[in-house]
Parts: C-alpha cells; sequence; structure tokens
C-alpha cells in the first residue's frame, strides 16, 4: 500500500487531533527535526492543541512513527490535562482494534509529546466501499470495531468522538483490522481503571463531531456515559449500510446548526435500507462484486441499527459487547433482541437455525404426499385392470399432486428464509383440502397427523390440538375405536390437551375411553393402565390432588389384583405416590415410595431406578416445605454425579434444579454461585456441539432456567441491575432456541425483574406480551387468564385502577366463554375473588367509581362454590 493512503492524511490527523479551539502557532520544529530518538519527517496534520508527525526511530529499534506534539502555548492547566489524560488513556488499553501508544517525552522547550504506532489504514466506510466489502463481512468487521469500544469502556474511557475517520482499516496479512483512534476528547469514567482528570468544559463549547453524536451529548456533554458511544457506534453502522450518516439528507437542505440539533434529539432517521444515495465510486474490479444493493438489507438490520440510535439511552444497547452479540445473532441467522420477539419472528428464526430438522418433517409430508399419489396411482391401474372406474382415484391423485406442490413451494420459501409464515398458512389452507379427500379416507388421516406435528413443531398448540382431534376422529371412523391405531390417535389428542388445552375436557375424553376401553378389553389391560396413568396425570395437573390419588388407588388395587410385578407395578406405584403427594398425603406418599425402593431392591434393579427415586424424595421434601432437607438431597445427587458421571448429560439439570431449591429456601447467594457453576458446565457444553444438534436445545433450556434464577436470587437480594441483566441474558437465549415455553418464562421472568426494579409499564408491557403471544398459539385458556391477573395487579400498583378494573372483567368474561370452565366450580370461584378483590381495592380509590355490572355474578359465583 501506498504511502498517499496511509492513516494519519491531513484529514485523518486533524481528526485524531480534536478541536474547538482557535489554532495557534507552532513551535520551530520542521522535517529534520530531533526530538530524543525520533527524527520528524513529514507533518500529517494539526489541530486545536496538537500536531502529528510522521517521524523516524532510530534507538533502540529502527522503525517509522506517529508522534503527537503539544503545540507552543498551548501550556495551559486545561490542554495540559487533556493532553496527558489522553496519553494516559492510550497506555492503559492493550487490544488489536485500539491504536497503541509506544513512548512519551518532552521536547527541548518543555512540551510534552507522545508516540504511537503508524497506520496505513482507510477510513472505515472508504475501506468498505473502494474494496466493495460484501455485507456479511462488513458486519464482521464492525463487530471487531465494538470488541475494541468494550475494551475502552471496561477500562473506563468514553471516546465521545467515534466516527469513520476515526476507526482506520488497514489490511494485516490480508484481512482487514480495524483501529479506533483520537481519544484527545475522551471522558474517563471515575470507576475505570485509567486515573483521569477532571476539569471543566467550556459553556457552549461543544465536544464531538455533531453528525456523530448522541442527542444527550449534545444536550450537555457532561452527561455522557458509554452509551453515548453506543449511539455514535450506530451511526457508524448506519453509514456502512446506507452510504451516508442518519441524518445527512437534512444536513443537505441547508439547516442551521440549532436546526439539526433538534431533529437529532426530536426526529427518528429512516431505516437503512429505505435510505440509500447514490455515490460515485470507482469501478470495481472485473469480477468484483459491486456496491450492494441496500434496499435489500435484512429487516434484522434495520432493528440492530435504529436500536442503537435510539433517543433515550436506556432503549440502546447497554454495552458494546451487547451490540457485538445481536451483530453475531444477525450472522449465524439466530434471533436478534433489537427486533420485537413476536412468536412469528422466533418462528422464521427456529426454522433458519434448523434447517435439518424442519426440512425432515417438510419432507415427509412431501414423500407422503408423493408416495400416496404414487400408490393411488398404481391402484388406479390394478382398479382399471379389474374394471373398476377410475374417477375416484384420479380425484385422490389430483390432491396429492395439489399437495405436494404447495408444500414444495413452502419448503423452498422456508429454505430461503423468505416468507416465514408460509408453511403455518399453507397448512390452514391444506386442512380444508385434507377434508376434501373423502375417497381415499387412509391417505386423508395420515396428511392430517403430519399437518398436527407440523403445526407442533412450530409451537402453534392450538392448530395442533384441532388436527389431532380431527385424526383421532377419522381414525376411529375408519378403523373402529377399538383399532390399535385409532386408539392411538386419541391418546395423542388427549396428551395434547392434557399439556395445552383444556384439562377438564381432556378429563371427560379419558373417562370415555376408559370406559370403551373396559367394555371391549375388560379392566387391567395394557391400554386401560395407560389411560388410567393419564387420567392421574390430568387431575395433578389441574390441582385435584385427592381426584388423581383416588384414580391411582384404583389403578394400584386392580394391579395387585391382577398381581402385576416388574417395571408394570413399579411406573403404577410411583404414579401412586405422586397423586398422594398431590392430595398433601405426605406421610403415605413417603410410604409408597420406600416400598417401591424395596421392590426394586429384590428384583435386583435398584440402581436402574435410583434418579427417579431420589427426584420424588426431593420434590416430597419441597412439597413438605422442608425446604433445607430437599437442598440438602438434592446436593448430594449432584455431588455423586460429579464424582461418578462427570459427562453425565442430567449433570446440568441437575445443577440447576439445585440452584432453584437453594433459592426457595432462601439461600440466594448459595443460588448465584450454583447457578454460575452449571452455566459455565452449559456454556462449555454448548460450544463443543453444533447448534444443529438435539442437545442443543436441551441445553438452552438449562441455560435459560439458570439466568431465570439469577435473575430471582438477584431480586431477592434487592441487586436490581444483576436481576435485570441475567433476566435479558436469558430472554436472549430463549430467542434463540424459539419455543413459546422458552420464550414465555424468560419473558417472565424479565417482567419480574423489572418489576422489582420499579420499572412497572416495562413490566406490563412484557405481560402484555406474553399474554398476545398464548392468546395466538396457546390452547388453555388459563395461560391467558393468568396473563390478565398479572397485568391487573400492575395496573393497581400503578395506581391505574380503571385499566385494571377493565383488565378483571376482560377475565372473567373469558372465562364465561370458556364451556370448560363451567366445569370447574372451584375455579370460577377463584376467578369471581380476584375480579371482587379487583373491584374492591378501585372503589377504595375511589368512592364515586361506579361498580360493574359483573359486581352481583362474582359475589353469586363466591356464594355458589361454598355453598
Amino acid at each position: 500500500m501506498s504511502d498517499a493512503s496511509h492513516a494519519f492524511s491531513d484529514e485523518a490527523a486533524a481528526a485524531m487531533l480534536g478541536g474547538g479551539l482557535e489554532p495557534l502557532e507552532a513551535g520551530d520544529e520542521k522535517p529534520g527535526s530531533q526530538l530524543g530518538p525520533y527524527r520528524l519527517v513529514e507533518k500529517l496534520g494539526e489541530g486545536g492543541f496538537g500536531i502529528v508527525w510522521r517521524a523516524e526511530q532510530s534507538q533502540p529499534v529502527k522503525r517509522e512513527v506517529a508522534l503527537k506534539l503539544l503545540k507552543r502555548g498551548m501550556d495551559s492547566r486545561q490542554v495540559l490535562a487533556r493532553f496527558e489524560q489522553e496519553r494516559r488513556m492510550l497506555a492503559a488499553m492493550e487490544h488489536p482494534c485500539i491504536t497503541t501508544i509506544l513512548d512519551a517525552g518532552m521536547s527541548p522547550d518543555g512540551r510534552p509529546f507522545f508516540v504511537m504506532e503508524l497506520l496505513r489504514g482507510r477510513p472505515i466506510t472508504a475501506f468498505c466501499e473502494e474494496h466493495h466489502l460484501p455485507l456479511k463481512e462488513r458486519i464482521r468487521l464492525f463487530r471487531e470495531v465494538c470488541s475494541g469500544v468494550q475494551h475502552a469502556h471496561q477500562k473506563g474511557v468514553i471516546h465521545r468522538d467515534l466516527k469513520p475517520s476515526n476507526i482506520l482499516v488497514l489490511e494485516v496479512d490480508g484481512r482487514p483490522v480495524p483501529k479506533i483512534i483520537d481519544f484527545g476528547i475522551a471522558k474517563v469514567l471515575a470507576s475505570g481503571d485509567v486515573q483521569g482528570m477532571t476539569f471543566a468544559t467550556q459553556a457552549n463549547f461543544i465536544l464531538g463531531t455533531p453528525q456523530y453524536m448522541s442527542p444527550e451529548q449534545i444536550e450537555d456533554v457532561g452527561s455522557v456515559d458509554t452509551r453515548s458511544d453506543i449511539y455514535a457506534l450506530g451511526t457508524v453502522l448506519y453509514e456502512m449500510l446506507a452510504g451516508h450518516p442518519p441524518f445527512a439528507e437534512v444536513t443537505q437542505q441547508g439547516q442551521t446548526r440549532q436546526e439539526f440539533w433538534r431533529l437529532v434529539r426530536d426526529k427518528n432517521p429512516p431505516r437503512p435500507s429505505t435510505s440509500f444515495t447514490t455515490r460515485i465510486l470507482p469501478a470495481p474490479e472485473p469480477g468484483a462484486e459491486r456496491r450492494m444493493d441496500v434496499s435489500q438489507l435484512p429487516a434484522d438490520l434495520d432493528w440492530i441499527a435504529l436500536r442503537a440510535l435510539e433517543k433515550e439511552p436506556q432503549r440502546r444497547y447497554q454495552s458494546a459487547a451487547e451490540f457485538a452479540a445481536d451483530l453475531q445473532c444477525f450472522l449465524e441467522g439466530a434471533p436478534v433482541s433489537a427486533h420485537p420477539p413476536s412468536r412469528r419472528y422466533i418462528a422464521s428464526r427456529w426454522i433458519r437455525r434448523h434447517r435439518v430438522a424442519f426440512a425432515a418433517a417438510c419432507v415427509s409430508v412431501l414423500a407422503l404426499v408423493t408416495g400416496a399419489g404414487v400408490a393411488i396411482w398404481q391402484a388406479k391401474l390394478a382398479r382399471e385392470a379389474q374394471g373398476r372406474a377410475e374417477s375416484e382415484a384420479l380425484r385422490s391423485r389430483e390432491s396429492a399432486t395439489f399437495l405436494t406442490d404447495l408444500l414444495k413451494e413452502v419448503a423452498e420459501e422456508v429454505r430461503n428464509g423468505r416468507n416465514p409464515e408460509a408453511l403455518r398458512l399453507a397448512l390452514i389452507t391444506s386442512q380444508q383440502r385434507i377434508e376434501d379427500m373423502r375417497q381415499d379416507p387412509d391417505l386423508q388421516i395420515e396428511l392430517m397427523n403430519q399437518v398436527a406435528r407440523l403445526f407442533d413443531l412450530m409451537s402453534d398448540r392450538k392448530l395442533s390440538l384441532v388436527a389431532l382431534r380431527r385424526t383421532a376422529e377419522l381414525s376411529a371412523a375408519r378403523l373402529g375405536p377399538e383399532n390399535p391405531a385409532a386408539r392411538e390417535a386419541a391418546f395423542q389428542h388427549i396428551i395434547m390437551a392434557v399439556d395445552h388445552g383444556s384439562r377438564i375436557e381432556a378429563v371427560d375424553l379419558l373417562k370415555a375411553l376408559r370406559s370403551h376401553i373396559e367394555q371391549h378389553e375388560g379392566r387391567g389391560s395394557a391400554v386401560w393402565f395407560r389411560a388410567q396413568g393419564m387420567l392421574v396425570r390430568a387431575w395433578i395437573k389441574l390441582r385435584r390432588g385427592q381426584d388423581a390419588a383416588q384414580a391411582s388407588a384404583e389403578a394400584v388395587a386392580v394391579a395387585r389384583q391382577k398381581a402385576l410385578s416388574g417395571t408394570e407395578l413399579h411406573k403404577i406405584l410411583m404414579s401412586h405416590a405422586e397423586a398422594l403427594e398431590a392430595a398433601r398425603e405426605y406421610d403415605a406418599a413417603e410410604k409408597q415410595i420406600q416400598e417401591c425402593i424395596a421392590l426394586a431392591t429384590r428384583r435386583g434393579d435398584l440402581p436402574d431406578h435410583q434418579w427417579e427415586f431420589d427426584t420424588r424424595m426431593v420434590e416430597l421434601m419441597i412439597h413438605r416445605g422442608n425446604l433445607a432437607r430437599a437442598a440438602e438431597l438434592q446436593g448430594k445427587r449432584v455431588q455423586g454425579l460429579k464424582k461418578t458421571e462427570p459427562d453425565s448429560a442430567d449433570l446440568p439439570h441437575q445443577m440447576v434444579w439445585l440452584a432453584e431449591i437453594e433459592n426457595r429456601a432462601g439461600r440466594h447467594r448459595e443460588a448465584i454461585a450454583q447457578a454460575e457453576e452449571a452455566l459455565t458446565l452449559i456454556q462449555a457444553r454448548t460450544a463443543a456441539i453444533s447448534q444443529e444438534d438435539a442437545r442443543a436445545d436441551t441445553l438452552r433450556e438449562h441455560l435459560q432456567a439458570a439466568f431465570e434464577i439469577q435473575s430471582a436470587a438477584y431480586r431477592s437480594l434487592k441487586q436490581f441491575d444483576a436481576a435485570l441483566a441475567a433476566a435479558r441474558e436469558g430472554l436472549r437465549v430463549a430467542q434463540q432456541g424459539g419455543t413459546e415455553t422458552l420464550m414465555t418464562r424468560a419473558l417472565a421472568a424479565l417482567a419480574g425483574a423489572e418489576e422489582a426494579a420499579g420499572h412497572l409499564e416495562e413490566s406490563w408491557q412484557l405481560h402484555h406480551q406474553i399474554y398476545e403471544n398464548h392468546a395466538e398459539h396457546n390452547a388453555s385458556y388459563k395461560n391467558r387468564l393468568d396473563d390478565l391477573r398479572e397485568m391487573t395487579r400492575i395496573r393497581l400498583k400503578q395506581k391505574r385502577f380503571q385499566e385494571a378494573l377493565a383488565h378483571a372483567r376482560d377475565a372473567w368474561r373469558q372465562t364465561l366463554a370458556e364451556p370448560s370452565s363451567r366445569l370447574e366450580p372451584d375455579y370460577l370461584e377463584y376467578m369471581a375473588e380476584f375480579a371482587l378483590k379487583t373491584w374492591k381495592t378501585v372503589k377504595a380509590a375511589d368512592p364515586t367509581a361506579v361498580a360493574p355490572e359483573e359486581v352481583g355474578a362474582w359475589a353469586k359465583a363466591m356464594k355458589g362454590a361454598q355453598g
């Protein structure tokens, strides 16, 4: 590279020196002058209080350097302090993306100077354009800049003048390396590693470059913190993407400086993808990539750039590391935190990251449809040979061809990362087509079942539940209810209903299924025990412990009557222990566990079930309220695993569970430490496997849970900033996973941290987001009602009483609108009590408030339940 392109051109050097002061006469230095071992060769530039020279060092090594010398007459206390501060800051920082200070000294007339590496490079935006850098290469280059800024911030230094001319890019071994220069107007934080000096900023004296300054830096230079540098980084990224700074267009319209500053404070910049200005650039080399089409920028980059440019510092990225992490998520196709984490968005990113699994699901449908088409075609030939009419087969083949073409198109869209809702909409459409395939019921059943599986894969449990119910109905009609395949379809529908639908309806379905089984196979068959076990599970999830215990006791009695033994009896007895625990019959539950342990010991398979016994005993201690004993038992389990099976896949889960128990026991610091240990282990294991590995999702769940526990523990310790940080990390992990359950937990944890920190509106917004997700994708109405109760509670804390009352009334209306709610009088009472308490709180705050028309119904529901 020629000297003409080195870093310290007149423009770059002037930028490095900082400005704002009237230039004074320089000293008598000229090319050839000697300052210690340095011979001045060429003046590269000068600013308000210093001059930058290219110099040659003669000893102890020979090399070219950049030497910054204070101007003569600039020896006021303030300027000397600033000059010395810059030297100290550069000396304290050691990062490959920050210019390196090599030496310092004094001129013969007593003016200080310091020596830096001589950089031969170009401003980052010019480098990107001149080298026609592809989009992802620009992002990788910018991430390195973020790492340098993060290092400076960790050293307690705020740059305050980040802009393209202060971020130079040079080529080292064929790869671009950015270097941050000019810390002349940087600010030292009190908590930093650099020993800074404090000096006042002159009135009306603006430090920085207006195009790249944050609103708070324009308003009050003394109030800036590291987030002002985040804003400046955002303007640089914006320019790297769009070809100009965020407000370049308005500055070209002749606005005054005051008008420009008002725009920066009040106006939001357009998205980079809609703000491209054509620039005349040298033609690229033959075959080289021309400037990217900015109008095709991914939406994620718009979100990332605009988040960094938020007017309010608290809404920006809170660190350069967080900024860089979001960019890395973009590069990896993972969700970015800058984007509102809607379910559709998360689903699209999950699909991109799990193309193999998702493609397999799509392929299974395509193969099924295609294979069915071939089979139908072959059947058609056979029927023709037998003289049958071909019209029905032709219709089936046409239906299969339609679905094949539809799903092929969708699979192509998904594979290319476009239209993430394409599959969902196509599946909804295809369901009606499948309903019309009555001439081929076997194909109809298979396709409906595959559609249900794909909806479940997308975490759309509402639609999956509908498809599973229809699969069960079609199977029963085609094969007969007692057919094993039809029974399995019925079980799959009920399992989904117990986990994500109306559990009380699931209980009715199970009772009907059990009755049918008793009529055909009799009590005590394998399928009867399966139905009875699911009924116990449904009652437990409904928190109807006595009903669960009664159902499980019935299963035990039948098992003993049938003289079952071995694994079959073990499962039934352990289910009974869990049901007794749910019924709060703790002594009976422990006795049942001990019986199972004795049976396993006699059979000789105790080691095979030890983990289950340990888990059951820990949970029993938790339910008894003996959390200290639970923590002790769980601690022994973890230590045992570490000693005997350090590579066990179960170890991360057990460590996270121990942290949760310790936190619930009030041992918050121990919980934080245990969660941190679990995080270290999980992150190490995650780094060792591919993101496509099935284990990655499980590890991600453990990772999110560990952050959630840390956040809760920090809240209990009233360390709210730490609680928020942990919750945000948990949300970032959940966004990468893309499952509704993980997202809901992470959002709820962050909502709790925001509430604890006094950020009630932020907490309400998060609960509202959870509510919307549940309303769209979750089949259980109780989840939505839980969300509304949380939103009500927060509005009451905010003293926004009418809004709180509106939430409570909405919850009651939704309760009544759900048919299964009337089958649960205790739940009706629960919701009525909640609504009535809300109204009483509102009435106490505002005696003139008009009573809602539902008050009478609330009181009646409570009396009816009590009666």
